[in-house]
């Protein structure tokens, strides 16, 4: 695979080099539980003066620090909840190159990991990739910088954040290649972030799903399952380990049975039948390969809002829904993070996309990713257009972009096969797009660009500037059109 340069960062730097650095404090900690991604207390990195007495702990291995020098103590999280704590030297220059070689040497992982992993920098309001020529110490001191440019949150929640070093996949890594993976180490770690990712509510699966997900974590927590063990009750202080935390509140339900019962009840029965499956060998790579069947595994959660479509029955005003632009090599999908549910999905050969900054006479409104795409009405092909408000809005494009380049390389290396493939793509994703365009906001346009009608309030004309439909599909000419603002 030709690993590709991460662009989470593409705008970050920018008017902020010459800003004043601080220093914090780190310790090994464990990872904070989800739901609870606290500020780990300040300690995530602080430079030192060290004394011979002092040394790091990575799982196991000591090194001492020389008593001369000054230190860089900082900690690197995994998705396993455990973190790694380094004592470097220099270490406000360590790039994030240098620090993932340290992380991978100390869990024992092969030299493929380095193409499989990375660092990034997280916090609940940003989650971003680094490059390898990033310097963490640095951009932790910017942080706050970055949540004004990239999001919409108050000041006082801003002032609030810190971020944490973790060590996940590499959002560049292709399905096809992890599936290549055989290194037992390499495939539990994808595990965690998987098994993350499904809890957190991330991936939205169906239900049914939902508890074969859960039933596999069963078996690798608890072992084969035991009737006169695990019977009702079992699980009940602790359903939120195996189920996303949208399926264990209160919903409503027959008379006599809580939510939380149902739920266990169910995820009983399959726990049971997957501890009958004879085909499942290791449970950790099973649920691996469910998540690889997802359409969306893999993706980089850009958070957004759209707006709701237009309703005469309520007359007032309504917030816009807030989503994730999820992105990953294959496919760009809008989720409702509301309901955890996809509203659309889109194949990068089935839409084209533009980015727009806010209008002259509004500077503090949001930067808009419109997606457009076809559809048919009434036997009719048509266009449809989507406006999405986010000020995340350039990474998407920037990262559409990288993906969008990096298919047409791989189009034009197989480009004796390339019609097979793209219908072996659309074919893959096809089924799995559950479009719900009764809550989306939508323009539609006939072939010769006239807008047909609207359940925006936007007013824009036909069409985008960055198509990537083949070339007998589209003759767009890019034109200044206006849009809505958000604040």
């Amino acid at each position: 695979m030709a690993v590709v340069e991460s662009l989470h960062f593409k705008m970050a730097n920018q008017n902020l080099e010459n800003q004043p650095l601080t220093e914090d404090n780190g310790n090994e900690v464990p990872l904070p539980t989800r739901r609870e991604r606290i500020p780990l207390q300040r300690l995530h990195i602080e430079q030192r003066q060290s004394d011979s007495s002092y040394a790091t702990s990575d799982l196991g291995r000591q090194s001492s620090i020389s008593p001369t020098s000054r230190n860089l103590e900082l900690c690197v999280y995994s998705m396993d909840k455990c973190g790694l704590q380094f004592c470097l030297d220099n270490g406000k220059h360590t790039t994030a190159g240098e620090l993932s070689k340290l992380v991978q040497g100390n869990m024992d992982l092969p030299q493929q990991a380095s193409e499989i992993f990375c660092l990034w920098l997280t916090s609940p309001l940003l989650q971003l990739q680094l490059k390898p020529h990033h310097k963490p110490y640095k951009l932790c001191k910017q942080w706050c910088q970055l949540l004004t440019k990239f999001t919409g949150a108050k000041q006082e929640d801003i002032e609030k954040e810190e971020p944490i070093l973790c060590y996940q996949r590499n959002c560049f890594l292709s399905v096809k290649d992890e599936k290549r993976i055989t290194d037992p180490a390499i495939l539990h770690r994808l595990f965690d972030e998987a098994k993350y990712n499904i809890l957190e509510g991330r991936y939205p699966v169906p239900e049914n799903d939902v508890y074969y997900f859960g039933a596999l974590l069963c078996f690798i927590e608890h072992g084969k399952f035991d009737p006169n063990i695990h019977q009702p009750g079992f699980f009940k202080d602790k359903i939120s380990e195996f189920l996303p935390g949208h399926m264990c509140k209160n919903r409503w339900s027959f008379p006599g049975r809580s939510p939380r019962a149902m739920n266990e009840q169910k995820l009983l029965e399959r726990y049971q039948h997957v501890s009958e499956a004879t085909h499942i060998t290791d449970h950790k790579v099973e649920f691996l390969k469910k998540c690889w069947e997802l359409p969306y595994y893999g993706s980089v959660f850009f958070k957004g809002q759209i707006e709701r479509p237009c309703n005469s029955v309520i007359m007032r005003e309504m917030p816009d829904r807030p989503v994730h632009v999820a992105v990953n090599r294959e496919m760009v999908h809008i989720v409702d993070l509301e309901k955890k549910a996809i509203l659309l999905g889109l194949a990068y050969d089935e839409l084209s996309w533009e980015y727009t900054e806010p209008s002259v006479d509004r500077p503090n409104g949001f930067p808009c990713l419109w997606l457009e795409f076809d559809a048919e009405e009434d036997n009719k092909k048509v266009n449809k257009l989507l406006q999405i408000f986010s000020k995340q809005a350039v990474m998407m494009d920037a990262m559409i972009d990288v993906c969008v380049e990096d298919l047409n390389r791989r189009d034009i290396n197989t480009s004796g096969a390339l019609p097979s493939q793209l219908m072996s793509r659309q074919a893959s994703v096809k089924p799995s797009l559950t479009n719900r365009f009764d809550r989306l906001s939508l323009s539609t346009f006939n072939d010769e660009g006239e807008r047909i009608s609207s359940s925006a309030a936007v007013k824009r004309q036909f069409s985008l500037s960055n198509p990537f439909r083949r070339p007998s599909k589209y003759h767009h000419a890019g034109r200044d059109m206006p849009h809505i603002v958000r604040h």
